[in-house]
């Protein structure tokens, strides 16, 4: 049996150069005697698609001091939100973000209350190779923004982790050789994938696509060996979105902060025909994407569950603290969300993982779907089942994300079964009475109740391969 993989979101490639804000502090109820801060964002807030209200993380790069004498250190969590959002410039593409931070995490885990306003903003200078040094926007008087108007288009500091301006001054010729160079440095360890793109969102520009494409294809030329694939732009989509990458990366990538399913579906019937990795939803311990969701954990395990009973073969898991390194992130590497989704890899290794095959026309579960909802749904309101099944009979898969009777066609699979209830919050089984079930007619199951973690949500497992 084949292995299953998941991936880390801390992967090897185009690595994040983090938006940088600086400004003066204004006037505030909890008063701060440092009249300068310097910040580097920790979320993806982009000036263009901002909103009031908008949650913003940061950690600060210099040190505050509040006026009761108590010191911030470098490396401290700004927790806070977006207050005001507005164009000031001519030609309407750099817009200013008013952002309150009010509160802080140290680095020894204590909050403490804060009210303090960024009052001017930065935007990324163009520079030679590796220089991703940001410089104060002088027309974006009252806010923060990570956009700047390039060539007559308006970009974000994030597009390729911020280096596409690095990547255009360079040229093609160098992308590929530091590609190239990556290929044969890292060609040795087993457990690397590289994912190009991250929040690309100007592949559309035929020159800045072929830049990209470049590094991946030093890469491959180094390194023939390794898993490629490729992000474009946000909210939701497929690697494929760019047909002319298909001869590059080995795996395609579906990126949706909404129900995992739709997305994951789409890819999966896609040509040319490749394994599908649930790339990005929602990270644990953060609230992010459109939807806006919680990374809570029904809200990861829906995720999961869904995309591999919907033609997925993996995913990439991340949470808010290992993706960005913020303050205390080593303390937030075996939680709780880790461990399901060790949970969840155990499950599906197994079984013969690899030739399942989703239940696209619901003729093995064919009543207690639930609502399908819609790529705005947030994914911790749907209650949608989704199932699988190996094509010779042996087995069925399905996952509910709430406690009903599901009804399944039993001539779906080729022996009686044995039937079990998988609880995916703690990996244990439950048998149901009655089995062997035979092959034949329809039979109702209904799960337990509640599981290990308190919530809903189940996996049937029927089981006819003996």
């Amino acid at each position: 049996m084949s292995n299953l993989v998941i991936g880390s979101s801390v992967l090897l490639g185009m690595f994040a150069a983090l938006p940088i804000i600086s400004g003066q502090t204004a006037a505030s109820s909890a008063p701060v005697s440092t009249s300068h801060v310097q910040a580097q964002l920790l979320n993806g807030v982009k000036a263009a698609k901002a909103k009031a209200n908008d949650p913003v993380r940061a950690q600060t790069m210099t040190q505050l001091a509040l006026a009761d004498g108590t010191v911030i250190p470098v490396g401290s969590t700004l927790f806070g939100h977006v207050v005001k959002v507005g164009s000031d410039s001519p030609d309407g593409h750099t817009s200013s973000i008013a952002i309150t931070f009010e509160s802080v995490e140290l680095k020894k885990h204590q909050t403490l209350p804060l009210k303090l306003s960024i009052a001017s903003a930065m935007a990324p200078t163009p520079a030679g190779m590796g220089n991703n040094t940001y410089q104060t926007a002088s027309r974006s008087a009252n806010g923060v923004t990570d956009s700047h108007a390039l060539d007559g288009h308006a970009y974000t500091a994030k597009e390729t982790a911020g280096w596409l301006m690095t990547l255009r001054n360079n040229g093609l010729a160098a992308a590929n050789a530091y590609g190239q160079y990556l290929g044969n440095r890292y060609k040795k360890f087993p457990n690397v994938a590289w994912l190009s793109g991250n929040d690309f969102g100007g592949w559309q520009k035929e020159s800045d696509d072929a830049l990209v494409k470049a590094v991946a294809k030093g890469i491959k030329s180094a390194d023939p060996g390794h898993i490629q694939t490729v992000e474009f732009d946000p909210p939701f989509g497929s690697s494929l979105d760019d047909v002319s990458w298909a001869a590059i990366i080995s795996i395609n990538g579906a990126y949706i902060y909404g129900p995992t399913y739709i997305q994951v579906l789409h890819n999966y019937n896609q040509t040319p025909v490749m394994p599908v990795f649930l790339m990005e939803a929602h990270y644990e311990l953060e609230r992010v994407g459109r939807p806006s969701d919680y990374g809570t954990l029904p809200v990861l395990r829906r995720e999961e569950y869904w995309a591999m009973l919907s033609g997925g073969k993996g995913q990439f898991y991340g949470n808010f603290y290992t993706w960005s390194f913020a303050s205390g992130w080593k303390y937030y590497i075996d939680t709780p969300g880790a461990a399901q989704v060790t949970i969840w890899k155990d499950f599906f290794s197994g079984l013969p993982w690899q030739d399942l095959v989703p239940d696209q026309d619901h003729s093995v579960l064919t009543a207690g779907l639930g609502t399908y909802g819609d790529l705005q749904t947030p994914v911790s309101n749907i209650d949608y089942a989704t199932a699988s099944k190996t094509p010779d009979g042996a087995f069925v898969v399905a996952y509910m994300p709430t406690a009903r009777t599901i009804t399944v066609n039993m001539s779906s699979l080729k022996a009686p079964a044995s039937a079990k209830w998988f609880d995916p919050a703690n990996g244990t089984y439950t048998s149901i009475s009655g089995q062997p079930f035979p092959n034949k007619g329809t039979q109702q199951f209904t799960p337990p109740g509640i599981n290990h973690d308190g919530d809903s949500d189940w996996v049937l497992l029927l089981d006819a391969s003996k």
